[in-house]
């Protein structure tokens, strides 16, 4: 929402609210919360719960009406990337389940952990299936980005 819609939005609440006057803290704090909506959500928000008010009061409910945009706005949801494969862990000797591997993966490339925190988590992984399972396991790292 640009500068001028947030005035034209935060003008609105007061006209509803006219007793409110809100201090400069106030006022910024309304600001930065409304910014981050689109303005058509807000405004309907805005009037959606001026309108279902039973009791009037002098304050405008800020949680409320942050509640509302958010059923007005429609859901933005973050582009789902390729997982990445991290790591890979194989038992090398047992007679059950030699060749047996298990895969584990990060959700992007961008949320893989540096070298030596995903080296600690792989070698967490790794004991636990020898203690599970007993025999000889591995470890195979793949550098940060690799894609498998």
């Amino acid at each position: 929402m640009t500068y001028e819609e947030v005035k034209i939005i935060f003008e609105d609440i007061k006209s509803l609210w006219d007793k409110w006057a809100p201090s400069e803290y106030e006022a910024k704090v309304w600001h930065e919360y409304i910014s981050v909506y689109d303005y058509e959500s807000a405004r309907a928000a805005i009037k959606s719960v001026y309108s279902e008010q039973v009791r009037f009061t002098v304050k405008p409910p800020l949680g409320k009406i942050r509640g509302r945009i958010a059923t007005f706005q429609p859901r933005r949801t973050a582009p789902q990337a390729e997982p990445v494969l991290h790591y890979t862990i194989e038992c090398t000797e047992h007679k059950v389940m030699k060749g047996q591997k298990t895969d584990y993966y990060i959700g992007r490339e961008d949320e893989l952990p540096d070298e030596d925190t995903g080296k600690r988590w792989a070698e967490g992984k790794r004991q636990a299936m020898v203690n599970r399972f007993g025999g000889e396991w591995i470890t195979i790292w793949y550098s940060k980005g690799a894609n498998q």
